[in-house]
């Protein structure tokens, strides 16, 4: 799948290609159990391991300031973010340990 995604460092939009999801919401659970943000809920995390990026797609219920509803959104997560995404969910803590990021999550 070709997604458009922000940029951790530059919050600038590219391009690029997933695969599967590494990590995906339960989708029968409630919304607010994977919230990452009031609002924002994360539903899935794809890995890329040549480039060493970690993408999460996330859904917002926001306006877009048009009226809208800001709806799936992609983003790079960056490294001092992980900890962070790993308290969402027990399950997502073990998919990014199995990605090697136990030092970034112990050391939070």
């Amino acid at each position: 799948m070709t997604i458009t995604y922000e940029t951790a460092d530059t919050w600038s939009s590219k391009k690029t290609t997933v695969g599967a999801p590494i990590w995906q919401r339960d989708p029968g659970a409630a919304f607010s159990r994977y919230q990452t943000k009031t609002g924002v809920t994360l539903q899935a995390l794809y890995w890329q391991p040549r480039n060493r990026r970690l993408i999460a797609e996330t859904y917002s219920v926001w306006d877009d300031g048009k009226g809208r509803c800001k709806g799936t959104l992609f983003h790079e997560i960056a490294l001092e973010e992980i900890p962070d995404f790993a308290r969402v969910h027990h399950t997502l803590e073990d998919a990014l340990v199995s990605l090697g990021f136990l030092p970034q999550i112990l050391n939070d």
